[in-house]
């Protein structure tokens, strides 16, 4: 720039009536492009500061209102973003939530286009709906499940649209131990929340996949059990039509394409047996829907099929459950005592050790603090059952040095890692909510 150039420029800065731009590039100032430039440039300093200012408030801390973690109806929420496509193709989450808590979350069921009304499966297998819908609802992928695959099913059959920690964790050991099996969780909730932290960790493993499971697709079979499950006998005057529709499913599903089925109470330790047909026992005499496998139209199907749909009993615990599995094994082997027998033709009887080492009268002792140091698993055991009928009250608590604590650390790492750091982010804000309270009582008095 000449000495000219800038005398003329500083001539008319001085005098408010032309821009920076326009005094070094123009001989001349025009007051109306000056002042609309410079009001542009205000602006911009403007969000800036505002920018920078946020940017700040980020780093300094989190705040229990700014939107990054909140606390709702006792829940903790963290937002964090997850690349799921780099992983998978589905389900394709936005974000991440996370409740560390045994929070069974019976959240309004989005997708109602099918088994809507008085009569539907919905209504009569979904609790009342009393929660707000999942934050930022995603719509899972229908189930699907191949038969040429090795194949491990876990279903959620009341319309919730999350999981707590221990039934995460029961999905992952399992995928964990069987990194060459499909690992379905398949849920009647049509979605999921799109910021669940503890779907997230599930989802990271490459051989999980998460779907919805529509009750509709199999109601309009011609099969057997697809025209039990459609005249809806299972829901008529019972107050345990989920548990009923559950028992029929999972036979279903395992008898369409074959695999093996655990419950979302059951913790995998180690590998699953190695036969193709096998099922578990709570005791000596007592078999075991809770952990199966039959490949697939087996006979056992068959069987179980036409037993749980022509003896049926609506208000008998069991009878359409294990029951099921125990009357035809004794009708078809001509066994009187099961305790007797390890072997029905193919299908073996596996020990109580086997996936059921604890009674189900000392489930306590699985989460007692600090009681893993004087308890070891017999050798035969490969999956843990929570007892979550008497258990759902009691949370996962990392680091108390429990037989959970010390099995979940090991065989569900990334729940683990995130019930860990929901829990530390949940003491932080208690710690700020405490010392607010305190404060604002200090001004008060």
């Amino acid at each position: 720039m000449d000495l000219s150039r800038l005398r003329w420029y500083m001539l008319c800065c001085r005098c408010g009536s032309c821009c920076g731009r326009d005094c070094l590039y123009l001989r001349s100032c025009d007051p109306f492009r000056c002042l609309m430039f410079s009001r542009t440039l205000a602006g911009f300093f403007v969000a800036a500061v505002v920018l920078m200012l946020l940017v700040i408030k980020i780093f300094a801390g989190f705040d229990e209102n700014s939107g990054t973690i909140t606390e709702i109806d006792g829940r903790i929420m963290i937002s964090r973003t997850f690349d799921f496509e780099r992983t998978r193709t589905h389900p394709n989450l936005p974000a991440v939530v996370a409740d560390y808590e045994d929070h069974f979350a019976i959240d309004v069921v989005m997708g109602v286009e099918g088994g809507v009304g008085e009569a539907g499966w919905r209504a009569a297998a979904c609790p009342t709906q009393a929660e707000a819908p999942p934050a930022f609802p995603v719509r899972l992928p229908k189930f699907n499940a191949s038969s040429d695959a090795k194949n491990i099913f876990f279903l959620e059959t009341s319309c919730a649209s999350a999981l707590n920690a221990k039934m995460a964790c029961a999905v992952e050991s399992a995928a964990v131990h069987h990194p060459d099996y499909q690992v379905h969780l398949a849920l009647t909730s049509t979605h999921v929340g799109g910021t669940d932290a503890i779907i997230q960790a599930l989802a990271t493993h490459q051989n999980i996949r998460i779907a919805t499971l529509d009750v509709d697709d199999a109601i309009q079979g011609t099969g057997k059990l697809n025209r039990w499950l459609r005249e809806m006998e299972w829901a008529r005057g019972t107050d345990w039509a989920g548990i009923n529709l559950s028992d029929a499913l999972r036979l279903g599903v395992v008898c369409s394409v074959g695999g093996t089925y655990l419950d979302l109470d059951m913790w995998i330790v180690a590998p699953l047996p190695a036969s193709d047909t096998w099922i578990g026992r709570e005791k000596w005499d007592q078999l075991s829907n809770g952990a199966f496998r039959m490949p697939k139209d087996h006979w056992l199907c068959k069987e179980a099929t036409t037993e749980l749909t022509e003896h049926f009993k609506k208000n008998v615990w069991g009878h359409n459950g294990p029951g099921v599995f125990q009357r035809v094994v004794k009708n078809i082997c001509n066994i009187h005592n099961i305790s007797d027998y390890r072997q029905c033709k193919d299908l073996d009887m596996l020990e109580p050790s086997t996936f059921y080492p604890l009674h189900w009268k000392r489930w306590e002792d699985l989460f007692m603090a600090g009681g893993s140091n004087a308890w070891s698993w017999p050798q035969n055991t490969v999956g843990i059952h929570l007892w979550n009928k008497f258990s759902r009250g009691a949370p996962l608590h990392p680091g108390d040095g429990s037989i959970v604590d010390r099995t979940s650390k090991k065989n569900c790492p990334k729940v683990y890692s995130a019930v860990r750091q929901i829990r530390k982010l949940r003491d932080h804000l208690q710690r700020k909510k405490t010392r607010h309270l305190s404060t604002k009582h200090s001004h008060e008095t």
